[in-house]
């Protein structure tokens, strides 16, 4: 069995090869480093870790610009039999607190012993522990580790070698995936085969390495097969773009990853006549899908700088397979197909002038991929379903996740959670499962809406995301498109006029199409535009200031405002000729709630033959479909609505008046000092019982009226800004040890009840328990954003307000490891059992089976995980 430590030992006999070439843009200059100076370099670290006594299974987080040491320490890791694994740096563009945040939570979720960093990181981190007790334990900075004259390449010895991957995710609960160096030559030596490498390559690489296409693409692979690495930072890169050309026309660039996004940066940003490109033999497309379009831009942008069609690639890969599983293998494939066959039966039937995908490829010699449905039978080609893998490169586990690794394969297989299909022997990627939208029972790629955001003037490339949320009218899901644009360019774009374009094109309705100035949107760790996280932002309200679209009409209007209450973009702009119908505005679910309020209005019942789309299309319409005639029955429906409102203003009165703040919860609401020691302190001089090394980001919100001692917060909690916790009569709220409570959380124990978070319990932010009654919550259970949890009951009593209607209480019972979307309800007397998967905007009433997976309103069973 080849060991990485064999490679390195053999690279020495060729130890004046100048192997890594690092350029920095900033300063217009470059350096070059032999396999002699890594030699030296990886026993410095090698050294090192002896003396701070590492042993063999250690996680060791690495978190280093572009450098030698950069490559030495994550060698120097693996043969000495620790794990190591990359980690970002924060961006010009990531506050602090959010790079400090997601440190501490990767930390505490992989027992990770050691972080390598540099100086300006290191400072962050030793202060950041100091201040907040946090679980980071030791931080080194990668500067100051002294230089050693032991050779210990020579004197070690270590049978495993393992290093970590993790996933791009978007919490701090993000998975390790764990390879072994078996598994990265098994992919190299099988990947290989598709690059055609030869004496003459040299790749030259912008890509980050803290991404498996960075890593093994442009790191491991070209090291341990001889090619040269010209390596540049990805955060100058993205300023200049340029660079990367004139990279690789000085060093005659063969080979270069280029993830869809980029092909168009560089077409807006570089000028191709000042470029040659013709020492390039493959572009090889990865990470995102590749789209038609771009591809034909690009090459059109730069064919006369040496760039054909037949350079270009494209690569499927994923960390859990250590990189890419399909190849192009001779030119790039595209097939046009039909788009509703797609969206309506799963099905690909070709079709001229139809939607374009392009082939991920064929599979490489040591893969083998199916085609499963939802019952885990396989698919025959054409037909769209999740995509499964078989290799012997495939991850050892997820690090510390058992339940995840297992959860993760079928009989064997691997279930990358990836849509697509075969044809003729090559795979098409047609999107992510858990980020497929349905609508109407209709399955929306919401990367096909992107595909022609894209394409829109004013428009970032790249910059745009689309996602489903819940629509409360119809118990389906709505279409939301977020958007980056040009500065100042809100006012030409005609947002009516790009949601015709995709219902013509695609026939899809999107209801809200918002817009944001440049770099607003969030990214994950592997540099993409997030769906998830943006999605959780849009559903927190956390762009609302941002927006430069939105609501611009008379509110004096009664009839304009019963449009804009049934239209699907509540911040769209309107007028009395915005076509309704067409523009997606008004689709069919809302039409009819539309009409019975405009009836109601007018107080006019229209016939049946009068209910037609064209007589609605536009707000002039409208008003010409109504007449003045009056209807008696809706005469009678008003003034009942006027005797309902009378009777609930006289029920006003009676109402007691807001509460005023006790001096109690002024002095503990308004302390001066809300992240200190001393908070700390007042909350147990006042009865509140707290545990040791308890962090708290900012100022808790107390309304208490009840004992202070029915509020006890357990050790190692962790309490974001902004929570709010309530008890009155005899009401107990208890958090556990190591649980996790995110800003602005709110927990409400009133009469008998009780709010019980066991050990390691994570609430997203925007949480609501509400607990009249019990409410437990197992250990290590992950609760999402805006999740509403309610063990009381109310009535519905007409002519009665909602603070005075009867009540009920009962019990809530979440068991250990459960997972629960973004905008869930966990309503009265619920049991969800161990295991389980709550999916987002479900709503749960009644029993969840252990390990199921639930989805729906109200929340109907999909598979057991």
């Amino acid at each position: 069995m080849t060991r990485l430590l064999d490679v390195i030992k053999e690279k020495q006999k060729s130890k004046n090869f100048s192997w890594l070439t690092l350029i920095d843009a900033d300063k217009s200059t470059s350096v070059s480093f032999t396999y002699d100076d890594l030699r030296q370099e990886i026993n410095k670290f090698l050294d090192y870790f002896q003396k701070k006594q590492i042993q063999q299974g250690d996680i060791i987080l690495i978190i280093e610009k572009e450098s030698l040491a950069l490559f030495a320490s994550f060698f120097a890791g693996i043969i000495y039999g620790a794990i190591p694994a990359f980690y970002p740096y924060p961006s010009p563009k990531q506050s602090t607190e959010q790079f400090l945040k997601s440190i501490d939570h990767l930390v505490s979720y992989n027992q990770i012993k050691m972080i390598l960093t540099f100086s300006e990181v290191a400072d962050i981190l030793v202060s950041f522990q100091k201040d907040q007790e946090s679980s980071i334990l030791e931080i080194d900075n990668i500067k100051k580790i002294p230089a050693t004259t032991n050779d210990l390449l020579q004197k070690i010895s270590c049978a495993e070698e393992f290093f970590l991957q993790f996933s791009s995710g978007t919490t701090g609960g993000k998975k390790g995936v764990k390879l072994s160096t078996q598994s990265l030559f098994n992919q190299i030596s099988a990947y290989k085969k598709v690059l055609n490498l030869n004496t003459e390559s040299t790749f030259v690489s912008w890509l980050p390495h803290y991404h498996d296409m960075g890593l093994i693409a442009c790191m491991m692979l070209p090291f341990i097969e001889g090619v040269p690495i010209v390596m540049l930072s990805p955060f100058q890169w993205v300023k200049q773009p340029q660079i990367l050309l004139d990279a690789i026309k000085k060093y005659a660039g063969t080979h270069v990853w280029l993830p869809n996004f980029s092909l168009g940066h560089l077409c807006n940003n570089c000028a191709a006549k000042d470029s040659d490109l013709s020492s390039l033999q493959q572009i090889i497309c990865c990470s995102e899908p590749v789209l038609e379009d771009s591809v034909k831009r690009f090459v059109q942008c730069f064919s006369e700088s040496g760039v054909s069609r037949q350079m270009i690639k494209n690569c499927y890969a994923m960390a859990e397979n250590t990189f890419a599983m399909t190849s192009t293998t001779k030119d790039l494939s595209c097939i046009h197909i039909d788009y509703d066959l797609l969206k309506n039966d799963n099905k690909v039937v070709e079709k001229e002038g139809g939607y374009p995908l392009i082939s991920a490829g064929k599979c490489l010699d040591n893969i083998q991929i199916k085609i499963l449905n939802e019952t885990k039978q396989t698919l025959p080609q054409n037909h769209i379903g999740e995509i499964h893998i078989k290799s012997d490169c495939m991850l050892s586990e997820y690090h510390n996740n058992p339940q995840a690794t297992a959860a993760a394969f079928h009989d064997g297989w691997f279930n990358t959670e990836d849509l697509g299909f075969l044809h003729n022997e090559e795979l098409y990627i047609t999107g992510r499962k858990k980020e497929l939208i349905i609508v109407g029972g209709e399955n929306i790629y919401p990367q096909d809406i992107e595909q022609i955001l894209n394409s829109q003037q004013y428009f970032i490339p790249g910059r745009n995301v689309v996602f489903g949320v819940g629509d409360d009218r119809v118990g389906t899901e709505k279409i939301i498109a977020i958007a980056e644009i040009e500065k100042d360019a809100e006012n030409n774009i005609d947002i009516p006029h790009i949601k015709s374009l995709i219902f013509s094109k695609l026939n899809i309705s999107v209801a809200s199409i918002l817009l944001l100035p440049k770099a607003t949107l969030v990214k994950s760790t592997a540099g993409k535009i997030s769906r998830h996280l943006n999605k959780i932002k849009y559903l927190q309200n956390a762009f609302d200031d941002k927006f430069l679209y939105g609501l611009q009409n008379s509110k004096h209007d009664p009839v304009v405002e019963i449009v804009k209450k049934h239209i699907l973009d509540k911040n769209c702009t309107i007028d009395e000729q915005t076509n309704l119908i067409e523009s997606g505005l008004i689709d069919s679910f809302s039409f009819s709630s539309l009409v019975k309020d405009l009836e109601i209005h007018f107080a006019k019942k229209l016939p049946q033959n009068m209910l037609r789309f064209e007589l609605f299309k536009n707000i002039q319409a409208i008003r010409a479909t109504f007449g003045t005639k009056t209807d008696k029955a809706f005469e009678l429906k008003q003034d009942i609505i006027e005797q309902r409102k009378q009777s609930l203003s006289e029920l006003r009165d009676s109402l007691p008046g807001k509460q005023k703040q006790t001096p109690l919860e002024l002095l503990l609401n308004y302390f001066p000092f809300p992240k200190t020691i001393f908070y700390i302190w007042l909350l147990r001089l006042v009865g509140i019982k707290v545990g040791k090394k308890v962090s708290i980001s900012g100022r808790i919100f107390f309304k208490i009226r009840g004992k202070t001692s029915n509020i006890i917060i357990g050790d190692y909690v962790r309490i974001g800004k902004g929570v709010d916790l309530r008890n009155r009569e005899n009401g107990k709220i208890y958090l556990g040890t190591k649980s996790y409570l995110d800003s602005f959380v709110r927990i409400v124990a009133a009469r008998d009840g009780k709010v019980e978070l066991h050990e390691g319990v994570e609430l997203g932010a925007h949480c609501i328990i509400n607990s009249g009654g019990v409410v437990t919550i197992g250990k290590y259970t992950m609760i999402a954003g805006n999740v509403n949890i309610n063990s009381s009951s109310h009535g519905t009593e007409i002519n009665t307000f909602i603070k005075k209607q009867p009540h009920s209480h009962g019990e809530i019972k979440i068991g250990e490891d459960v997972w629960i979307g973004s905008g869930a309800s966990i309503l009265m007397n619920s049991h969800i059992g161990a295991g389980a998967v709550v999916s987002s905007n479900s709503l749960v009433s009644g029993a969840v089976r252990p390990y199921s997976l639930v989805a729906g309103v109200p929340a109907t069973f999909i598979k057991y995980r």
